[in-house]
């Protein structure tokens, strides 16, 4: 028996240029989806940020615009920068909800109206536990500004007081 004829019989063809390329093209597809797919969701936890006034006082703000930003919150931080604040940035006016699950420091808290004024206050509030006491205002607000504690008496914030910052349209 001729050894050369038994392995030319036990190779396998090679692929043609063709279907190489095709399965390159699939690979790269399939690529190109999961990056996108990382993509999209790496920019819904990016946070966005702004300045935002208090009468003389400007802060670095945060702005929590996305349902699961907005849940996150300030939570699981053990410190908020004397300089920061976090501005939950909503798509109409409501009566949105806090709470102050997994938080480690109290806070300040500000709703306000679609104009940035101030609507409703609530000073001081403490970490708690389960289950979670939730704070709300009793006028629609399409903003809420979160800055530690003490810092809208040291402010001179009322009701009415306007706030001052910028987003874009499209965060």
């Amino acid at each position: 028996m001729n050894n050369s004829s038994a392995g030319f019989l036990l190779t396998s063809p090679k692929p043609s240029l063709f279907l190489r390329v095709i399965k390159a093209m699939i690979i790269i597809m399939v690529l190109g989806m999961v990056v996108w797919a990382i993509f999209l969701r790496a920019d819904q936890l990016i946070t966005k940020r702004t300045i935002l006034s208090i009468g003389t006082k400007t802060y670095q703000a945060e702005i929590a615009n996305t349902d699961q930003l907005r849940q996150k919150g300030l939570s699981g931080r053990s410190i908020l920068n004397d300089n920061a604040v976090m501005l939950f940035v909503f798509d109409e006016p409501d009566y949105h909800k806090i709470w102050m699950k997994n938080m480690h420091f109290s806070i300040d808290v500000l709703w306000l109206n679609e104009n940035k004024k101030v609507v409703h206050i609530e000073r001081q509030l403490q970490p708690d536990d389960p289950p979670h006491k939730e704070y709300t205002t009793l006028v629609p607000a399409k903003y809420i500004v979160e800055m530690s504690a003490g810092k809208a008496d040291e402010l001179g914030v009322k009701i009415g007081s306007r706030v001052e910052f910028e987003i874009e349209d499209k965060l």
